[in-house]
């Protein structure tokens, strides 16, 4: 099968005043057509990738089909994370970051997954931290995806091990913080803490990393939810110079 041949530039998003794509006459049969470019081995790396999944989406086509065809059909992990980035990026299309967040959540959600990634942050999970800095409209679904991750059972894991994946985890919140969904964070990590069944020496790692990204000026419902946390001396015993210094009013 012939690869399309046409350039990277073409299948970015068109600007005011360029001249618009024709709608396609027949949607499903350039679904077919676009599916059956997708299935052939690394068609992820030909220049006209972004032509057909501008014609796939355009016809209607599943992003979460597209992106499970493509990535079993691209073993290179680290590569498909740039390119994927790349997607987020050049395409803008809200729909790609949905279809991405459900690939990763049926990749990371293997029983064995964990047990077999030896990065100190898996690539799939370092896609969601892309993902959050292009769609803040998607910053509740990701939120849920980090939070099942944090409560599910890693039996299989050693104990430190099981520590530094939901350290882990909680670097991708504080990412997802930074980017704006503050609020629902720091709400979760307040009850995982009120409920008393999640490790002290992860809200205390939370509390830190927090610390260490937020400034001024901060939201009364912020100071209500975090303000708490930081007062407890258990958590905060060893830091209180820094935080007297975030919140002089302790």
């Amino acid at each position: 099968m012939e690869y399309d041949e046409t350039g990277w530039q073409q299948g970015r998003p068109k600007h005011h005043g360029e001249d618009e794509d024709m709608p396609e006459d027949n949607p499903q049969e350039t679904i077919q057509e676009c599916l059956e470019k997708f299935l052939t081995p690394d068609y992820i790396m030909e220049p006209g990738i972004f032509t057909q999944l501008k014609r796939y989406f355009q016809s209607g086509g599943s992003p979460e089909e597209v992106i499970m065809m493509l990535s079993e059909n691209y073993k290179a992990v680290a590569q498909m994370a740039n390119l994927l980035a790349e997607w987020l990026i050049w395409q803008e299309y809200p729909v790609v970051g949905v279809g991405v967040i459900r690939w990763i959540e049926n990749t990371v959600t293997e029983p064995s997954y964990f047990k077999l990634s030896t990065d100190s942050c898996p690539t799939h999970l370092a896609i969601l931290d892309e993902v959050a800095a292009v769609h803040p409209t998607l910053h509740q679904q990701i939120l849920t995806l980090l939070i099942r991750l944090f409560e599910s059972k890693q039996d299989e894991l050693e104990i430190l091990v099981q520590l530094e994946m939901k350290k882990m985890l909680l670097d991708r919140m504080v990412n997802l913080l930074s980017r704006g969904c503050v609020v629902p964070v720091v709400k979760y990590i307040k009850q995982c803490w009120g409920k008393g069944d999640t490790d002290i020496s992860l809200i205390r790692y939370f509390v830190t990393e927090v610390l260490e990204t937020i400034t001024h000026p901060y939201s009364p419902e912020f100071v209500l939810l975090f303000l708490p946390m930081v007062e407890n001396e258990e958590i905060t015993g060893t830091m209180r110079g820094k935080t007297m210094i975030l919140f002089p009013n302790l």
